[in-house]
């Protein structure tokens, strides 16, 4: 009987594996753009610069960051940061990274903040 169970164990975990790659995105430019496309509908690059000068600010004297953030911020034509930002995912990132990329970020703002 143990037998029986190992074998049906082994032929059940190897029918998932084999499953696995049929799950995933085919790899055509189409697909990473479609992918890097909603990727910035989730973390809009303006949110993301945003966050970095905030926390590049914090390691500047506390006089300077205002000016700093402002000349990061406002200052910048959004529109040419994305379209360089999802060209750079679409050259760089599967399709499926980029979905993976979209599920963690969405994992993460979802998730209650952490305290140290």
């Amino acid at each position: 009987m143990n037998y029986v169970v190992k074998l049906f164990a082994a032929i059940s975990i190897s029918c998932l594996t084999l499953a696995l790659p049929a799950l995933a995105i085919e790899d055509t430019p189409e697909n990473r753009a479609a992918q890097a496309d909603y990727y910035l509908r989730v973390v809009p690059a303006q949110s993301l610069l945003n966050d970095m000068s905030e926390k590049m600010a914090a390691t500047l004297p506390e006089s300077q960051r205002p000016i700093f953030i402002t000349l990061m911020t406002k200052n910048l034509d959004m529109n040419a940061v994305t379209n360089l930002m999802r060209a750079a995912m679409i050259k760089n990132f599967s399709a499926d990274k980029a979905v993976a990329m979209t599920q963690e970020q969405m994992k993460a703002t979802q998730e209650p903040t952490k305290t140290k």
